[in-house]
């Protein structure tokens, strides 16, 4: 059987308030969708996580991971019965055995997605550094352009000044 995980997070309605003053509103959103590998849903993951947010906005609950149609994860917290007496200690042991299972999947995709956040902190710092860079080039090509033509203007009137008051030359 092929991987399958479903993703489902929600972010809820929420309201930004200053000093009793309604600020602002700002609408829920759900998320449900499929993923055949834990790169692509790693990748969601850190979406959700770098979800941009007003100030005063609500982010989105932990979000929820089927797998394969068996398994709930809630990020941040594996959900499974402790047994009432020994007549369950044989559905405990294979809930646990699949606690282990999923906590190292679980730990996989966490691991996978804090590897792409780190990426993606990277790459911005990188693409800033070369916007800065290009920005200083700029800047001097600038101020240069500016000094040539300023030259050029005052040679067009000392020019000016020069045929208007050649005996001054001499």
């Amino acid at each position: 059987m092929k991987d399958k995980f479903i993703l489902i997070a929600y972010k809820p309605n929420s309201s930004d308030y200053c000093m009793g003053c309604h600020m602002a509103s700002y609408g829920s959103d759900f998320i449900f969708e499929e993923y055949q590998d834990v790169e692509s849903l790693a990748q969601k993951l850190a979406d959700i996580d770098e979800w941009y947010l007003e100030d005063g906005e609500d982010g989105f609950e932990p979000p929820y991971i089927i797998y394969n149609g068996e398994t709930i994860i809630k990020l941040g917290c594996f959900q499974f019965y402790e047994p009432e007496d020994m007549s369950d200690w044989p559905k405990y042991e294979i809930a646990l055995k699949v606690y282990d299972e999923k906590k190292g999947l679980y730990d996989s995709i966490m691991k996978r997605k804090a590897e792409i956040i780190e990426e993606r902190k990277l790459l911005r710092e990188e693409n800033a550094k070369k916007k800065k860079e290009q920005d200083e080039k700029d800047e001097i090509a600038k101020k240069e352009q500016n000094k040539i033509k300023k030259e050029k203007k005052e040679r067009e009137k000392l020019k000016k000044l020069a045929e208007k008051y050649p005996e001054e030359l001499k």
